[in-house]
């Protein structure tokens, strides 16, 4: 895995915020996960800013679907469950003030946190219903965790559509949130024989994240941060 440096969260990106963030990791971020929709979504005045940005320090943008924290039961559901966030994730990326490309090429991670569990048949309805709207479906997961059991359910071409994006290392399963970690001297040496992302194995296959949450919570909690593939960062949208 490249290290391609970014961050993400719940507080909206403006020019104070981006600033403490550039002190922090000493570089600016590549990319920044921000929500989509709901009381934490990203702005129309926001949005305006990040456009405002000189095109060499703009962050690309990773749009998040968090909606399913407000209805994890969905997710042990049907299809049809799976297809009515999907069409919810699709509609909020293609508001006016966004206006995020449906053209096959940006990835909608739905936010799947580590004790939710997930049906095969949840995680069709997704990928079926985020990629006939023009989009290509994530999955922000915990491969240790109870999702495996649903994504190991599915056919290997279902598997391998899905971009996944993980918070767990290797070692134990844990993450990590000290904040020696969310320096770039450090993260430029990630992922290294002592802390790389945890894989997602199935019966005769694993699954690497193509995003990896490496560090929870950094200064105060004021955004997590991530490394990403060419992949991945590929797939997120230049706004």
């Amino acid at each position: 895995m490249k290290t391609i440096i970014g961050v993400d969260s719940a507080n909206p990106i403006s020019a104070e915020y981006l600033s403490s963030v550039c002190d922090h990791l000493g570089a600016t971020p590549s990319f920044w996960g921000r929500y989509l929709g709901g009381s934490f979504g990203m702005t129309a005045e926001e949005a305006a800013f990040v456009r405002s940005l000189p095109e060499a320090t703009r962050p690309r943008i990773l749009p998040i679907y968090a909606q399913t924290t407000e209805h994890p039961s969905a997710l042990t559901g049907t299809a049809v469950d799976g297809e009515t966030d999907a069409a919810a994730a699709t509609a909020s990326a293609l508001v006016d003030y966004l206006g995020i490309p449906a053209n096959g090429k940006v990835v909608i991670y739905a936010d799947i946190e580590y004790n939710y569990k997930v049906s095969a048949a949840w995680l069709s309805g997704w990928i079926n219903g985020v990629t006939s709207r023009g989009f290509i479906p994530g999955i922000y997961m915990a491969p240790l965790g109870p999702f495996g059991e649903g994504f190991c359910s599915l056919d290997v071409a279902s598997q391998k559509s899905i971009v996944l994006w993980t918070a767990q290392h290797s070692i134990d399963g844990n993450k990590a949130g000290n904040n020696q970690y969310c320096q770039t001297e450090y993260l430029s040496t990630l992922p290294n024989e002592k802390l790389s992302p945890a894989t997602l194995t199935c019966t005769g296959s694993t699954f690497e994240a193509d995003i990896w949450q490496c560090c929870i919570g950094c200064f105060n909690n004021l955004y997590d941060v991530d490394i990403a593939s060419d992949n991945a960062f590929s797939k997120m949208w230049a706004i």
